[in-house]
């Protein structure tokens, strides 16, 4: 894949590889990555999950394909169910959607579960990215304040989003930026 996430990922993936759990993956387009998951962790199942039905094309052994708006709060509360060890957010990359699934899905991982948010560069140039600011602070601006109160145990005090940030951030165990993507892991 041209970002090759993965390899920037499995320091942290590679020891849930022959586990068996459940990945929920936000956003499906062409179905490649569901591929790869399903190819990288052979015992998981994957839930892709994207508005358009034509995604449903992807469907295959282990890899369940659901259709939903995630824009909609209803659509990530029922997504809670599946009870996933990993989720990855690659889906529209607009600030609002990006944060809404991590403020509903994360307190859902396990212990040592993992959620990555992928294509952070629509929060960093807006210029580049025009129309992803749809929020009153970028998705890169809460993860980074997340790892703050992670870090310091004590809340971020001003600006949107103080009581989800304190308590996601008071979940984490791990947090890291790296190109493109921030990595948590659940407390």
């Amino acid at each position: 894949m041209d970002h090759d996430y993965l390899d920037k990922y499995e320091f942290l993936l590679k020891k849930y590889q022959q586990y068996v759990f459940k990945l929920v993956e936000l956003g499906v387009c062409n179905g490649i990555s569901a591929r790869m998951w399903k190819a990288y962790f052979p015992n998981a199942r994957i839930y892709g999950v994207d508005i358009l039905e034509v995604c449903l094309q992807h469907k295959a052994e282990r890899i369940e394909i659901l259709i939903g708006d995630l824009a909609k709060q209803d659509v990530l509360v029922a997504l809670r169910d599946i009870k996933p060890k990993i989720i990855v957010d690659d889906a529209s990359h607009l600030w609002s959607h990006q944060i809404l699934a991590l403020f509903t899905l994360f307190d859902v991982l396990p212990s040592g579960g993992i959620y990555i948010l992928e294509d952070m560069e629509t929060s960093l140039n807006t210029e580049l990215f025009p129309g992803f600011n749809d929020a009153e602070i970028s998705a890169y601006e809460v993860c980074s304040r997340i790892a703050r109160v992670a870090a310091s145990k004590i809340p971020y005090g001003q600006g949107p989003y103080q009581e989800e940030i304190y308590k996601i951030g008071m979940q984490t165990e791990m947090i890291s930026f790296i190109k493109g993507s921030c990595i948590f892991v659940k407390r």
